[in-house]
C-alpha cells in the first residue's frame, strides 16, 4: 500500500510541475485511483482488528467493502475532512477542532464500520446446547412425590 501512494504521489507531482503537457485523461484516470486507493486503505486497520486474513485478502476485501458500500464509505472521507475544512476556515476555534478532530471521526467511523461488517459476519446460530455454566438440575421421582403430597 505504501508503495502504491509513493507512485500516486509521484504521478501527483510530476502532473504538477508537467503543466498543461499531460492529457486529461491521465490526470482524470490518476483522480479516480487515488480515490480507489484512498477509499480502500480507510477499511484496511479494522478489517485487521476485526478479522483474520492473509494480507492479500485484506487488501481484496478492504477495497471490495469500500466499493460495496460506497455511501457510508463517502461518508466516513467527509468526517475526516470537515475537521481539517474547519481548521484553516475558521482558525479560532482551532483548540476545538484539536480535541475533537480525531476522536470524533474515528467514533462516527467505528460507527459505520460495524454496520457494515455486520453485513459480511457469518450469523451465528442459536445454540441448542448450553453453554459451560449452564447446569440442569434433575429432580429424582421420589422428590416430586414428596411435593405433591404436601
Amino acid at each position: 500500500m505504501l508503495v502504491i501512494i509513493i507512485v500516486l504521489g509521484l504521478d501527483v507531482a510530476w502532473c504538477y510541475h508537467a503543466g498543461e503537457d499531460v492529457p486529461s485523461w491521465f490526470k482524470t484516470a490518476l483522480l479516480v485511483v487515488a480515490v480507489i486507493v484512498t477509499f480502500a486503505s480507510m477499511y484496511i486497520f479494522p478489517l485487521l482488528a476485526r478479522f483474520e486474513n492473509t494480507l492479500k485478502e485484506v487488501f481484496k476485501n478492504s477495497l471490495f467493502m469500500a466499493m460495496l458500500s460506497i455511501v457510508r464509505t463517502v461518508f466516513m472521507m467527509a468526517c475526516w475532512l470537515i475537521p481539517v475544512v474547519v481548521a484553516f476556515a475558521a482558525p479560532q476555534i482551532f483548540p476545538v477542532v484539536f480535541c475533537l478532530g480525531l476522536s470524533g471521526p474515528v467514533f462516527l467511523n467505528a460507527l459505520l464500520y460495524d454496520k457494515t461488517f455486520k453485513r459480511f459476519e457469518p450469523k451465528e446460530e442459536a445454540d441448542e446446547q448450553p453453554d459451560d455454566w449452564h447446569v440442569e438440575v434433575e429432580e429424582s421421582e421420589e422428590e416430586t412425590e414428596e411435593d405433591a403430597e404436601e
